[in-house]
């Protein structure tokens, strides 16, 4: 079955498998549970987050002059992390809202062009 929706809510319920497509892209395509254990949310100081963003696969960060939010593919490469820092699993909204937000950015070894 395949089941096309805006609502992510319904889509964390129902879904297996996910394909994202943006700006005729193939941004993001796999297993739920699997997309969603390679990526983290990295929130902390703002003051420190070009220093942390530099040794991670970031995908995309938000935030104020106070603090940062970063999404993060593969967030383990971060090692310790820099006090004020804190990880945890990034939700699917989190997940597919990051890289809609960011459309030159894949999840992929190699962006395909998807023509419709």
């Amino acid at each position: 079955m395949v089941l096309s929706s805006h609502v992510l809510a319904e889509l964390e319920r129902v879904a297996d498998h996910l394909i994202l497509l943006s700006r005729g892209r193939l941004q993001v395509a796999g297993k739920v549970k699997s997309l969603l254990a390679g990526h983290q949310v990295f929130t902390g100081p703002a003051m420190t987050a070009a220093k942390l963003a530099d040794r991670l696969p970031v995908v995309h960060v938000a935030g104020d002059e106070d603090q940062a939010r970063m999404l993060v593919s593969s967030g383990d490469q971060a090692g310790e992390l820099p006090a004020g820092w804190q990880r945890v699993p990034a939700s699917l909204e989190e997940m597919v809202l990051g890289y809609l937000r960011e459309p030159g950015v894949s999840a992929l070894p190699q962006v395909l062009e998807v023509t419709l």
